[in-house]
């Protein structure tokens, strides 16, 4: 499958977009929305609080209110898509920003009021302190766009009945960061809202129902992406389709790894992650689901699988794709295994799961015990 630079990104951020819908979804199907939202909150007051870091940092830039509500919506249509308009002033002077064509579609309210209400109000809290930001329209509301309104404190009272006077903020205001800086920085933020919502569901009193909801959405996901792949899959080696949709869903993520193709499967190494060390272990479990997904719909005699994460702690993480069968082939060797200590040492060492030294230690006591 040949895709452009450009078209390599819709889809990286777009994958990561749809599954934060997903685990915000599934984290609303078992707690309701009120608690859903309690949860998500701190996550997402936070991460505004950071973004609004990194922005300021990269343009070194001090705002006021209207302005730094203006560049926190150019800079996460990155994220969301759609079309921001510039923003204008009312008569009072608080400021009135727009979004139309957002690439959610408001199908989920929780994940519009976390981002573009809790998300701005960090933002917004963490450069200008004194001003105010409401969410006043939302497509999950069934309106036409989001708009959001911002003001300074004391004004608070007259916010509600204005006139607006439509004075293009641009004209004082133009957003100074690139297009290829303002990408990355959505994809960035793409992946910390997957995890964020991925984490309130982990916090939830109720966590194994709602990881099991998540994992049969990705999964879902995956089976949809994999049936609309197939047209152009080679026909001569299923184990390779399923290898290059990994493979391309890898690069897009900027998830390093080196893969080899074997006789009836793949297997591949993850070097470097941005997961690695931010995020959970089912952040790696839920691409495990999305990935035998894909398996499904290509073929599902084939099954992914990991053995090792860098979010468990692992110094590399490393999956396969191969025959159900030989997985179950594994399976059955290492349940033999505790009658062969030393040999089970010797895999533990060859698969990375112990160090050289650790390894020589335990081996060393089996040998003394004649084990």
């Amino acid at each position: 499958m040949e895709l452009t630079d450009e078209e390599k990104k819709e889809l990286s951020v777009g994958l990561l977009r749809s599954w934060w819908l997903e685990a915000t979804q599934a984290l609303v199907d078992v707690v309701g929305s009120e608690d859903a939202l309690g949860l998500l909150k701190p996550y997402f007051l936070h991460s505004g609080m950071a973004g609004c870091r990194v922005y300021h940092s990269i343009t070194n830039l001090n705002l006021n209110g209207r302005e730094s509500a203006n560049a926190s919506g150019y800079a996460f249509t990155a994220f969301v898509g759609g079309r921001f308009t510039p923003a204008y002033l009312a008569d009072d002077g608080s400021g009135i920003a727009e979004l139309y064509d957002c690439a959610t579609s408001g199908i989920c309210k929780e994940a519009c009021t976390s981002f573009c209400q809790f998300g701005a109000l960090g933002w917004i809290q963490e450069m200008n302190p004194d001003w105010e930001i409401r969410l006043i329209r939302s497509l999950s509301w069934g309106d036409s766009c989001c708009q959001w309104r911002t003001w300074r404190s004391e004004t608070s009272a007259k916010v509600e009945a204005i006139e607006e006077m439509r004075i293009p903020l641009d004209k004082v205001f133009r957003d100074p960061m690139d297009d290829a800086t303002r990408k990355y920085f959505g994809l960035g933020y793409a992946g910390e809202a997957w995890v964020m919502a991925t984490r309130a569901i982990l916090d939830s009193p109720r966590l194994e129902e709602g990881m099991d909801g998540l994992h049969h959405r990705m999964r879902l996901y995956g089976l949809s992406m994999g049936l609309r792949a197939r047209g152009w899959m080679p026909k001569d080696s299923r184990a390779i389709a399923i290898y290059d949709v990994v493979q391309l869903i890898s690069e897009l993520h900027q998830r390093k790894s080196e893969i080899v193709l074997e006789d009836e499967g793949a297997a591949g190494t993850v070097g470097e992650c941005p997961f690695a060390g931010s995020a959970p272990p089912e952040t790696c479990l839920q691409y495990e689901s999305f990935f035998n997904g894909i398996c499904e719909a290509i073929d599902p005699s084939y099954e992914f699988a990991y053995d090792r994460m860098m979010t468990k702690g692992d110094k590399t993480c490393h999956w396969t794709i191969r025959k159900k069968g030989e997985l179950a082939k594994e399976k059955t060797i290492k349940e033999a295994t505790p009658d062969d200590p030393i040999k089970l040492l010797t895999t533990m060492y060859i698969k990375g799961e112990i160090t050289e030294e650790d390894f020589r230690k335990k081996l060393a006591v089996l040998k003394e015990l004649k084990l």
